[in-house]
């Protein structure tokens, strides 16, 4: 395709002096809407002919086939009576298989290299196509007893249920495991009530995950056994050890930052898995009708959490490892055997990362009919608050975690708060977003930045909505009505998402919504 470009450029006139293509041109190998040069004239708009544009564009034809199937079967119902009600189960299994098939036609695939590789057409990055399929097996299983009920009349159990479920997976992919969780919900009277949750939860990877096919490239990486990196890592005799285990001299400099590279799906991956806890009280006071208030206390640990390592990564996880050189990252470090050069690196995904969520969670939902205000009108007043007490995330296994709480997109103070009047069609809103104060990095020290920290910001957005008709609804929204600025200075990206309205200003928007 750029090939084209520049024949198309590269004019000159013929004998009859007409402005044609340089003769003795080679066309790019790639199909173009037409395979005959013309010359393209870049100066002034719409002077460039559709003779020339044709050459210099080619049709993308990417395709993608998803196909699913699934197969359930299930029974469910009461087994006996309990003093507060029933003891109810649910049984079943799933089959299901799933397939993915995406092929990114010539174009966007590319040429190929003869690096295993391939050479993008025009300007875009190359796209790799990804074929894969897996099934499962599952067999699952819940149970509901109502132990207690208001008519038992039970001191401080007004009402006592616990519930049970498990689910057992066999995953073509991933093998076998059991997901289970366990709650109880007591309510002390009718105002007050508490529960608690354990469940522990597991996530298969992904087609791509795990059949993405290899795509080569030139990036950067350290080489852990060069002199300016052998003393780090979390065990620095570890991985001198190591490198002197691989033949690597002693003062050893690596000649080149850039290697040779390439990512791939990882068909070896096994299932992410988590441990959860949450806790907390609801309150329903009978004299403000409408009224309920939730606190929970949650606390998530994700650990073999599926990620992308880079070359860096692959490479120091190979000899920081005391079990070097067996283990899964080594056979992706190849090393000259002559002069101990790194040249190549294959990098894929890994059960290698881990994350750890500590936090609680508020709400507040109330509700009132205002007669007053409309014969069907209600108000409305909705919030959630998060405290982030603490939220790690470790890259991988020789990584030190880094703190993610209090920084830019996971402030430690976060609330949404939504008031509404609704009559009839006729519906109103307005939403405040809080945004606490965060640091810029919680693992740096205040002096490490000139700006450390971006101070609590709240956008205020409003708008209606009003049931023209059965199957016709009209919104207009406006966001950011104060025109609130962004905290300065604010990124445009890196999890600020919550800056944006800031970034944006105040903006409208106005849409039908038909339904048939």
């Amino acid at each position: 395709m750029f090939q084209n470009f520049l024949n198309a450029v590269n004019a000159t006139r013929d004998a009859s002096g007409n402005i044609v293509c340089a003769p003795g041109y080679t066309s790019a190998n790639i199909a173009t809407i037409s395979p005959t040069c013309a010359p393209l004239n870049l100066f002034g708009t719409g002077q460039a002919s559709q003779a020339a544009i044709n050459y210099i564009t080619a049709i993308a034809t990417p395709v993608g086939i998803n196909h699913q199937r699934v197969f359930t079967a299930s029974t469910a119902g009461p087994l006996f009576k309990l003093p507060g009600g029933n003891f109810s189960v649910a049984l079943g299994y799933e089959h299901r298989y799933e397939s993915t098939s995406f092929s990114p036609g010539a174009y966007y695939q590319g040429e190929p290299d003869g690096n295993g590789g391939y050479t993008s057409f025009g300007q875009s990055v190359t796209i790799s196509g990804v074929k894969g399929s897996y099934h499962t097996n599952e067999f699952f299983g819940e149970a509901t007893a109502d132990i207690v009920g208001p008519s038992n009349n039970v001191p401080l159990i007004r009402s006592l249920e616990l519930h049970g479920a498990a689910r057992w997976v066999n995953n073509s992919i991933a093998g076998k495991d059991l997901t289970w969780t366990a709650e109880g919900r007591w309510n002390l009277v009718r105002d007050l009530g508490v529960r608690a949750n354990f469940t522990r939860a597991i996530r298969a990877p992904s087609i791509t995950e795990a059949f993405n096919p290899s795509s080569s490239y030139y990036d950067f990486a350290n080489d852990p056994c060069d002199q300016d990196y052998i003393n780090s890592g979390p065990d620095p005799a570890t991985r001198a050890k190591n490198c002197a285990a691989a033949g690597v001299p002693a003062g050893f400099v690596g000649q080149a930052s850039s290697f040779l590279q390439a990512v791939a799906g990882n068909p070896n991956l096994q299932n992410e898995k988590s441990r959860g806890f949450s806790g907390g009280v609801v309150l329903t006071p009978h004299f403000v009708r409408g009224l309920t208030l939730s606190a929970d206390y949650i606390n998530i640990r994700l650990r073999s959490a599926i990620t992308q390592l880079n070359g860096t990564q692959v490479a120091d996880a190979c000899y920081d490892s005391s079990s070097y050189p067996n283990n899964q990252y080594c056979p992706l470090v190849t090393r000259d055997p002559t002069n101990h050069q790194i040249t190549f690196i294959q990098s894929s995904y890994f059960n290698a990362a881990s994350f750890a969520y500590k936090g609680i969670v508020a709400a507040l939902d109330y509700r009132v009919a205002t007669p007053f205000l409309g014969a069907r009108s209600t108000l409305g007043l909705t919030g959630s608050y998060q405290y982030l007490k603490s939220l790690t995330q470790t890259a991988d296994q020789a990584s030190q975690p880094t703190h993610l709480s209090g920084s830019i997109g996971y402030p430690k103070h976060s609330a949404v708060v939504t008031a509404s009047y609704a009559n009839g069609p006729v519906n109103l809103f307005t939403t405040v977003n809080y945004t606490g104060k965060v640091r810029v990095d919680p693992d740096t020290t205040f002096d490490y930045y000139q700006y450390p920290t971006r101070k609590a910001v709240a956008f205020v957005n409003s708008g209606f909505s009003v049931d023209a008709a059965r199957n016709m609804t009209f919104r207009f929204i406006v966001d950011n009505v104060l025109n609130t600025k962004p905290p300065y200075p604010s990124p445009a990206g890196g999890g600020s998402v919550a800056y944006f309205p800031g970034l944006l200003g105040r903006y409208f928007r106005a849409g039908v919504d038909l339904h048939f």
